[in-house]
């Protein structure tokens, strides 16, 4: 595809795999050289990016303007001037993330965890240039190599200084610190029973409520105080047992090591 004929980058695939990440990732790619990034602020469900791409990405045609949509919904990846970009993760490290960000029941999150090899084969069946599968497992291992990578696939590329610069502003540290910020603005207004913009809450402010960074997309919880291939740590052992079983086939299949001699 060449520079000019796509305007729009999908960052899309399964909940908890580091796709807010990848988002503004991208989005300080193209703002490093200076491209109109849209939308200026972040979205919250898959319904309004769908439409914000029908109503506004599809007919612009300035190349001076770029746009960074996330959905978690499966896409034709044959939609116009679009380049999609997936997050792959362990399925195991999926379910604990998502049991603990959304504080749902097993059940929902070994779903969510268990539809991962469908995402990944619905993308990795297009053989083109429109589609980036980025490796969670990369993106800890070396994340400024990553985001060279995406700077190339999204035709933008940059230097290393820039790479380096991206990566400490989306570090874990500093997207913790956007957060804790967040919640103690927003904790201090209800408390003060001063307006809060309803768009910066998840949930019920009078009750459990995650903050929403308006710019970032960021929320809270949003970064695990767990490392990677300690999933186990979030659940009883059998919860464990329960998980290995219906998840063990999916994990093998994409790559990843059994975890069946380890519940034995």
């Amino acid at each position: 595809m060449e520079m000019g004929k796509f305007n729009t980058i999908w960052v899309t695939g399964s909940p908890r795999t580091g796709s807010m990440w990848t988002v503004n990732v991208i989005r300080e790619i193209f703002l490093s050289r200076l491209f109109d990034v849209y939308p200026r602020e972040q979205l919250k469900d898959d319904r309004e990016w769908l439409n914000f791409f029908r109503d506004t990405a599809v007919a612009d045609t300035k190349l001076s303007r770029k746009y960074v949509l996330k959905t978690h919904a499966l896409l034709n990846p044959s939609l116009p001037k679009s380049k999609f970009i997936i997050n792959a993760r362990n399925p195991y490290e999926i379910c604990a993330s998502f049991y603990e960000f959304m504080q749902c029941d097993l059940d929902q999150a070994i779903a969510v965890a268990s539809k991962h090899q469908e995402v990944i084969m619905h993308y990795s069946r297009e053989k083109t240039d429109r589609v980036f599968v980025l490796n969670y497992s990369s993106l800890e291992l070396n994340a400024v190599n990553v985001i060279l990578a995406l700077s190339k696939f999204v035709e933008c590329e940059i230097e290393s200084e820039t790479a380096q610069k991206i990566r400490s502003k989306f570090s874990k540290k500093a997207i913790r610190v956007l957060v804790e910020n967040n919640e103690k603005v927003i904790t201090r207004k209800l408390k003060r029973q001063e307006p809060v913009d309803k768009r910066s809450i998840v949930g019920n402010p009078q009750k459990t409520f995650r903050s929403f960074d308006l710019r970032t997309g960021f929320q809270s919880n949003h970064i695990s105080n767990r490392e990677s291939g300690e999933w186990k740590k979030s659940f009883s052992q059998d919860q464990i047992n329960l998980i290995i079983e219906a998840l063990d086939g999916t994990a093998t299949d994409l790559g990843y090591e059994t975890e069946r001699l380890q519940c034995r």
